[in-house]
C-alpha cells in the first residue's frame, strides 16, 4: 500500500487557516520539563528492556508506536519554545518542518510515521520488520536531535 503524503506548504497553510496551530501567551517551561520527563521515562524503559523489546518479542508494531509517542512528545515540547500548540500531529509536524528547517527533519518521513501510527491506533494495522527497519534509525536521530535542542533551550531559561 502506497502512503499519500500531502504537500508541506499546503498542509501548513491549511493548519494555520483553520487555526489548528495556536499561539500561546508564554513559553510554558513547566510543561516542557514535564513532557521531557515523560519522554525520558519512556526512553529509559525502552533502553532497560531493549532485549525484550527487540529480540524476544519481535513486536514491531509496539516498538513503532512507542517510538512515535516519544517523538511526538518531544515535538510538542520543542514547539512550546515558540509558544506554539497544535491540535494534531500533522500540524505539529508541518510547523516543525516549516519553521525549523535547520533541524533537517524530513516532512515525508514524519508524515509516513504519523500515517502508519494512525493506522496502528485506529485501524489495527501491524508493522512488520521491514517497516520497522525503515524507520528505526530516523526515530533515533530525530529523538536525539530534539532532546539535545530542548535541553540546550532549557538552559537559557
Amino acid at each position: 500500500m502506497k502512503i499519500k503524503i500531502e504537500d508541506l506548504g499546503e498542509t501548513y497553510e491549511d493548519c494555520t487557516d483553520k487555526n489548528i496551530i495556536k499561539e500561546k501567551d508564554d513559553v510554558d517551561i513547566e510543561l516542557i520539563k514535564s513532557l521531557m520527563d515523560s519522554a525520558g521515562r519512556a526512553k529509559a524503559r525502552i533502553k532497560k528492556d531493549k532485549i525484550a523489546y527487540e529480540e524476544e518479542t519481535k513486536d514491531w508494531t509496539f516498538l513503532f508506536r512507542d517510538r512515535y509517542e516519544i517523538l511526538r512528545t518531544l515535538i510538542d515540547a520543542f514547539l512550546l519554545f515558540d509558544k506554539i500548540k497544535a491540535d494534531n500531529h500533522q500540524c505539529s509536524n508541518a510547523y516543525l518542518c516549516t519553521k525549523h528547517s535547520e533541524l533537517e527533519f524530513d516532512w515525508n518521513i514524519l508524515e509516513a510515521m504519523r500515517i502508519l501510527r494512525n493506522g496502528i491506533n485506529y485501524e489495527g494495522k501491524a508493522v512488520d520488520l521491514d517497516k520497522w527497519n525503515k524507520f528505526k534509525l530516523q526515530f533515533a536521530v530525530y529523538t536525539s536531535t530534539l532532546t539535545k535542542e530542548i535541553e540546550k533551550k532549557l538552559k537559557t531559561f
